[in-house]
């Protein structure tokens, strides 16, 4: 494969990851706070393809009522560090998580 091509099919997958994470982040933004942690936390414990190179600092500021002091917070109490990406976390540290979130909403 010539470089070139390699080029253009990473351009191509870097695009469509930047286009599904737009669509996901409108999508949490148009629900309500308790829905969209949830639906948040199901993504974290699923942890599709587009989502595993986010930092997990990243991911967990896209909850609503999470700001940049909850987020280092929220997960000191998992025991991962803010520039872990989601898709290097445990399945327990996932499942965590998504604990976590899903408790904020109570």
């Amino acid at each position: 494969m010539s470089a070139v091509i390699q080029r253009d099919r990473a351009l191509e997958r870097a695009n469509e990851i930047r286009s599904r994470r737009f669509v996901e982040r409108r999508a949490l933004q148009a629900l309500p706070s308790t829905q969209a942690r949830e639906r948040l936390g199901r993504l974290i414990v699923d942890c599709p393809d587009w989502l595993a190179g986010m930092s997990v600092h990243q991911l967990v500021r896209r909850a609503p009522g999470v700001g940049e002091a909850t987020a280092p917070r929220l997960l000191a109490l998992i025991g991962v560090r803010d520039f872990r990406r989601a898709g290097d976390l445990t399945e327990r540290q996932r499942l965590a998580l998504s604990a976590r979130l899903r408790e904020m909403s109570k």
